[in-house]
């Protein structure tokens, strides 16, 4: 991989973000406005007496998190497929994984101004100082759930160029299941046993129940996460180079973009 190649391809996904307002929507707007309802309802809970509600809105910090570094990517992908743009990106001799490395660290880079508004939002208005309180803490929840929002992207990314870009709606709708799977408000010691096993397969499930007793200055543990995520992250590497080579081979390449 050349990263003069990646730098550039990172700049023009810059300038596209720039340029389009329903980007700027959808990694700003929604996440900034579903903290504020949530920490509204924080506030709520916690004058009947009970820290459900401030368990909730940190929950939410962190989906919101992993669903903008995953989201971000794939829709540069749809653009791409929309514009019919990706084609001359490949005909310029950009390799698949160049890429797929460049959409994933804009992601990470529009991510990061992104979180820090909603966790200026979550402090100033609803006064969670979890980030200054704990910090390493959420250093580190963050740095596992941005890989894992990495890991997704790839994997979704795979599936569009399998699909094509009449399936644009896989790029979000794909994750939500995993997200549901997850049980992020929820206790899988609680579900039925065969759920409890689909859901102990999911990295975000011990991701959320790390979250949930961060939220109450509980001691985390994440090495089951990690190993999970490391897993997943081998994955979505074979899955991305088993599709980009078929689909080079089938033409849906050629036809996608």
């Amino acid at each position: 991989m050349r990263w003069t190649r990646i730098a550039s391809l990172v700049r023009r996904d810059y300038r596209c973000f720039q340029n389009s307002r329903w980007k700027w929507m959808e990694v700003f707007y929604f996440p900034i406005t579903s903290v504020i309802i949530w920490g509204l309802f924080a506030l709520w809970s916690h004058e009947l007496g009970t820290e459900l509600g401030k368990i909730a809105v940190i929950l939410n910090i962190f989906w919101s998190y992993v669903y903008i570094v995953q989201s971000t990517a794939d829709i540069q992908v749809n653009e791409d497929m929309w514009a019919k743009s990706g084609r001359n990106v490949f005909a310029a001799g950009v390799t698949v994984w160049e890429y797929i490395t460049a959409h994933s660290l804009f992601s990470l880079l529009v991510s990061i101004p992104a979180l820090l508004l909603i966790l200026l939002v979550s402090y100033v208005f609803f006064g969670l100082n979890f980030m200054v309180a704990q910090p390493l803490q959420t250093l580190h929840l963050l740095t596992i759930t941005a890989f894992v929002g990495v890991t997704w992207g790839i994997i979704i990314g795979a599936i569009l160029f399998l699909a094509g870009r009449d399936f644009a709606f896989l790029s979000w709708s794909v994750f939500q299941l995993f997200i549901m799977l997850s049980f992020p408000l929820f206790p899988v010691s609680l579900l039925p046993t065969g759920v409890q096993t689909i859901a102990g397969l999911m990295p975000l499930t011990s991701i959320f129940e790390a979250v949930r007793h961060f939220a109450v200055g509980e001691s985390i543990v994440l090495g089951k996460a990690w190993i999970l995520s490391v897993m997943y992250f081998a994955f979505s590497l074979l899955f991305y180079w088993w599709a980009t080579d078929y689909a080079k081979k089938t033409g849906k390449l050629v036809k996608s973009f």
